[in-house]
């Protein structure tokens, strides 16, 4: 019976429009959409031509009524807060919709932000100082801080830096910026804040004040290879450790030796200011040992990636061969007979400190050594230059110093290098720049015919000098990615080189890097500038001599038809495009991957209270970042929060960063773990709630999460490094490295924590810290 239907084919009529005639579909006007756009202009009374305010300073723009927002161009804030042409939709004649463009001229006028206005009409005027002080005799510590601040350009919002007599003065436009500071100077050395308030002015109307914060940051006056004698109660609570004990290391915590048994300890900032005791003696109370006999009397320890080997030395001052001394010292491993070994002298010291008296029967040594010298080996390279250098912070000298003690300065930082090449693990976290002054077959020699320290090669960050930025540095990662991505598709590629006005550029290097890296033709690369017009001309019609049409005839008519499920009707698909941001022709629709997330973060407010809070800043930004996953969670430890995808560590990071910066969010970041059984079963877990908790099955490893990446360096680098896996993989060579140093830190971390676990008078078990946890 269905078979023998007569289905009635649906026609759909036409029209003629009421003004011009021609045939059309029928609408509720009777007027073609021409007509209708020459009839009414609904975009009457619309905006069409905009100024918006731009701070050419700080390269932001103004949103009403005084919020300003940081932009580049041709980024997705501006393009957001800037839209080209605006589409709109009204009701015209009798219920027609009708639909328009149109174009909205927008024009940008400098005008310079408070901020910025108020530090141009006076540079110094500043709202919050940070006064950085060490009460001691020299200014190593700051040399090390400086080049940590470097590597983190933790000082990137200080207005003006200034060089004190014992310490550093940094001035901000902002009092948080200051905080932010501080917090990161608490991070790397053991600080003691504090903070105070200057009324500027008062406005008694709107009972409005402005004043002028000062933080104060005091560092602890104990630094590395100080000799200590640690009060009673500090050595209880250590263990008995010492009394006479050296500082080995500082960071958040200072790290404490007993050179006579070899037991370290770590003293936090917390507890060590809750005491505020002095050094015995400093660096500067150092003086000079000849070796006569070392005698080893004990094994090999490994304390946190550094050797120690227990010894008895026979020594006698450099300086007076009329008393030896017969010591022990924990150098037995690098000290040989005819060495020198700088130590401090117990037996000629005249030592007035209240510490000392509370220890009674306490027999001082005769000397106690601290380290190798290498100073009459040094004296044959006098004057030499150094095969690396390192940055410095632009900063004002105190004028009331005048230069008396430059030559003092000097000394200390020659000390200060000295130290970094003696000591790895001291240099571990700081940037060391290739000196291109020192010539490659001079570095081959560095170390040739003696056993003077010096900084490996590879340890060097790049071949730059130190005037260059990065528009000197050639293939970059992001050119390596978007080449990769287009190689894969099978996609043209056309090489332009920019920016080639600039005094540093190097077109031929960067061509040479082009074929080794990427196995493109050196000879097709254009050169261009942006800035001076330079070889633009040959950019289009590269992009048309090049890139092949695509297939198929463009005379051919679209075949495409959709259909609608409400009304049943179909229709004939005569242009396809996209809004960018006007309506541009595609000929195709246009499919996009999903994003493929790498790393994966929870996130949960500090405070519980806050997380509303946390729940609209991430809300906001995931608005012009739809590269983010956002899943919510619960945690019985940590409560509600956000399980995050990203695209890598910095997308994560700078996620972070705008949370905290822009919604002042404080969040706790945590990570997904693998934990592997007795069975051999293996559980991802994302959230501590989620562990599954059997009694039959026992936790044997628990992983977290790691990288493997792939760099991609100069050849001639990969030749200089000695502890890595170097493979081909054409057209670019890959150098996968693993340094042996990470892994060196990563023990040092574990042998650290291992022990600071055990600090005190018991030793828990781990057995029984898990039935501790099942029992509560």
């Amino acid at each position: 019976m269905a078979s023998s239907m007569f289905v009635v084919p649906h026609t759909m009529g036409t029209v003629l429009c009421c003004k011009c005639g021609i045939s059309m579909a029928p609408n509720p006007a009777n007027m073609c959409v021409t007509c209708l756009r020459s009839e009414i202009d609904i975009t009457e009374g619309l905006r069409k031509h905009v100024t918006i305010m731009h701070c050419p300073e700080c390269d932001s723009y103004l949103q009403s009524p005084r919020t300003w927002i940081k932009a580049r161009l041709e980024s997705k804030e501006l393009l957001t807060f800037c839209v080209k042409r605006l589409k709109v939709q009204k009701e015209v004649l009798n219920g027609a919709i009708l639909e328009q463009s149109y174009v909205v001229e927008y024009v940008q006028q400098d005008h310079m932000c408070e901020s910025c206005t108020r530090f141009q009409a006076n540079p110094d005027q500043w709202v919050a100082s940070v006064q950085l002080r060490q009460r001691v005799t020299h200014r190593r510590t700051f040399f090390y801080l400086e080049q940590l601040i470097l590597k983190h350009n933790a000082a990137a919002h200080a207005i003006k830096i200034k060089q004190m007599d014992q310490g550093i003065d940094f001035f901000f436009a902002n009092r948080s910026h200051a905080v932010k500071f501080v917090r990161f100077l608490g991070e790397v050395v053991p600080t003691k804040s504090t903070e105070a308030r200057q009324l500027v002015s008062h406005d008694t109307k709107s009972n409005s004040c402005n004043f002028k914060h000062t933080l104060s940051d005091e560092i602890s006056p104990i630094c590395r290879e100080d000799l200590i004698c640690l009060p009673p109660e500090v050595a209880a609570s250590l263990g008995n450790l010492g009394p006479l004990v050296i500082c080995t290391k500082v960071t958040n915590n200072t790290t404490l030796l007993d050179p006579f048994t070899l037991r370290q300890c770590f003293l936090d900032t917390e507890q060590y200011w809750r005491h505020s005791f002095k050094s015995l003696l400093g660096s500067r109370q150092l003086v000079e040992y000849d070796v006569f006999n070392i005698e080893v009397v004990s094994p090999e320890y490994n304390l946190g990636g550094t050797k120690y080997v227990i010894a008895d030395a026979k020594v006698a001052r450099a300086s007076d061969y009329g008393k030896l001394f017969y010591i022990r010292t924990h150098l037995g491993h690098i000290l040989k007979p005819g060495d020198r070994a700088l130590g401090y002298d117990l037996h000629g010291a005249n030592i007035n400190d209240f510490e000392l008296d509370k220890h009674k029967g306490l027999v001082l040594p005769e000397a106690i050594l601290i380290k190798k010298s290498y100073e009459e080996k040094r004296q044959k390279k006098h004057g030499k230059p150094r095969p690396w250098k390192l940055k410095s912070l632009d900063m004002e000298v105190d004028e009331c110093r005048g230069r008396a003690n430059g030559q003092k300065m000097e000394s200390e930082y020659e000390e200060f290098l000295r130290d970094l090449e003696e000591n790895p693990e001291l240099r571990f976290n700081l940037s060391l720049y290739r000196n291109r002054d020192y010539q490659p077959s001079e570095m081959v020699s560095v170390s040739d015919g003696d056993d003077v320290p010096s900084v490996p090669l590879e340890e060097l960050l790049a071949d730059l000098e130190l005037s260059e930025q990065e528009d000197a540095q050639g293939v970059q990662a992001q050119t390596v990615a978007n080449f990769y991505l287009a190689f894969e598709f099978n996609l043209s590629i056309i090489t332009v080189i920019n920016m080639i006005d600039r005094p540093t550029a190097d077109p031929d290097r960067v061509k040479a890097q082009l074929k080794s890296v990427l196995d493109l033709e050196p000879n097709d690369a254009l050169l261009t500038s942006a800035k001076t017009g330079q070889g633009l001309e040959h950019v289009l019609p590269a992009v048309v001599e090049r890139i092949p049409p695509p297939p198929g005839s463009s005379a051919s008519p679209l075949r495409d038809k959709i259909s609608s499920a409400a009304a049943g009707q179909a229709y004939e698909v005569l242009d396809v495009g996209i809004m960018h941001p006007e309506l541009t022709p595609t000929g195709v629709l246009l499919s996009f991957k999903p994003a493929k997330h790498m790393v994966f973060s929870g996130l949960n407010p500090a405070d519980g209270s806050d997380f509303e809070a946390l729940n609209h800043a991430i809300e906001r930004l995931t608005c012009n970042d739809a590269s983010v996953s956002i899943t919510k969670e619960t945690s019985t430890e940590l409560g509600l929060g956000f399980r995050c995808g990203f695209l890598g560590l910095l997308h994560m990071d700078v996620f972070h960063q705008r949370l905290e910066q822009e919604y002042g969010a404080h969040v706790i970041s945590t990570v997904p773990y693998i934990f592997e059984y007795s069975d051999g079963s293996k559980v991802e877990v994302q959230n501590p709630a989620a562990l599954p908790s059997n009694p039959k099955k026992r936790v044997t490893a628990c992983w977290e999460p790691t990288v493997i990446a792939t760099i991609i360096i100069p050849s001639m680098w990969g030749l200089l490094l000695p502890s890595a896996r170097i493979c081909l993989d054409m057209p670019a060579l890959i150098v996968r490295i693993q340094i042996a140093r990470k892994r060196k830190l990563l023990e040092k971390q574990k042998e650290g924590k291992k022990r600071m676990k055990r600090v005190g008078s018991i030793d828990m078990p781990q057995e029984a810290f898990h039935q501790l946890l099942k029992v509560s």
